[in-house]
């Protein structure tokens, strides 16, 4: 078995590294910003939600069904702002 020989010089590995970082910190600033766009988390929605959830309200099939609905439309949108969501 041969062995692979680098051919890369010191200089272009460090090169490689800092493109690696520019595109890490790019995407980094990019869902920064994707997440100060989300709406406000309302706590006291949250809070009784949990409560519904805990004492079996949400445990008929048209109540999961509507969440499920809405939870795949919500994601879409996202996608459709989000032009890189798709791509990986």
């Amino acid at each position: 078995m041969m062995s692979r020989v680098n051919f890369m010089s010191p200089q272009s590995t460090e090169i490689e590294r800092k493109t690696n970082m520019d595109s890490i910190r790019s995407a980094l600033s990019h869902w920064k910003q994707r997440l100060r766009e989300l709406p406000e988390v309302r706590q006291e929605k949250v809070q009784s939600l949990r409560g519904a959830i805990r004492s079996s309200c949400y445990e008929s099939e048209q109540v999961l069904e509507g969440t499920l609905k809405q939870l795949s439309n919500d994601v879409g949108v996202l996608c459709r702002k989000d032009p890189s969501a798709g791509s990986a």
